[in-house]
């Protein structure tokens, strides 16, 4: 559902000459909702704002149909679910027009502020033998994407996990901040540079630092990555409920 309440177009920013260019542009949006493509999440924007090249989205939501209680009993074959806000996202369009002609999505910037994500997923679920490594993920988009840097900032994420004959186990990232560098799919652009950089901080636990860099080389067919990490001095005792149920 799409419900535009000011979309503006000055007239003497098109020219035509076998196609449409629109040099300056205006479009404002009260309300979009729609599923998401695994037809098990919700996903709603309360406000998008465009003016030129920048783009605000704010109050997004992506929130699972199910909870932890039913996933099982739907007898679905997906064993995770997440529950995602978002204040506010900013985006640095390089071409406006690019995606509408040619379903490419070129960003200079990606932004998002303050973002809470709950992710749950039940052990105990049957689940497709695939690979879902970053990869895939970013391959398997529905559209040719290309975002320059992607910046996560002051946000939060909590992982649940269930299993039959454990307790359930959550682990909290808080004060997360992350850059991604290069998130694309578009095999122009990976011609010139084939890797995806990711650095991220963050406290495991509101109290432990961690901090991990990691590249991807985006066009090697064996999905190659390297990676180094750090975690401050913590009790790994901590943890030893959620590796037990894991190794089970």
């Amino acid at each position: 559902i799409l419900n535009a309440t000011s979309i503006r177009i000055n007239s003497d920013s098109i020219s035509i000459n076998n196609s449409i260019n629109v040099k300056s542009w205006e479009a404002n949006t009260n309300r979009i909702s729609t599923s998401s493509i695994d037809g098990l999440h919700n996903f709603t924007i309360d406000r998008s704002i465009i003016v030129g090249n920048a783009v605000t989205f704010s109050g997004l939501r992506f929130k699972s149909k199910y909870n932890a209680e039913n996933l099982g009993a739907k007898g679905i074959d997906r064993n995770t679910i997440f529950d995602i806000t978002v204040p506010s996202i900013n985006l640095g369009l390089k071409d406006v027009l690019s995606f509408i002609r040619d379903s490419r999505l070129d960003l200079q910037t990606f932004e998002v502020k303050q973002m809470k994500m709950e992710i749950y997923t039940d052990l105990g679920i049957a689940r497709k033998k695939e690979r879902r490594l970053v990869h895939n993920f970013i391959k398997e988009l529905p559209i040719n994407l290309s975002i320059g840097q992607v910046y996560i900032v002051n946000s939060a994420i909590a992982l649940q996990i269930d299993k039959p004959g454990f307790a359930r186990n959550t682990l909290q990232f808080s004060s997360f901040d992350a850059v991604l560098s290069n998130f694309s799919n578009d095999t122009r652009k990976l011609k010139k540079n084939n890797t995806l950089s990711i650095s991220l901080t963050s406290k495991l636990f509101r109290r432990v630092p961690l901090s991990l860099v990691a590249n991807f080389d985006m066009t090697d067919p064996r999905e190659s990555y390297v990676y180094r990490g750090s975690l401050g001095a913590m009790n790994l005792t901590e943890l030893s409920p959620l590796l037990t149920a894991m190794k089970e």
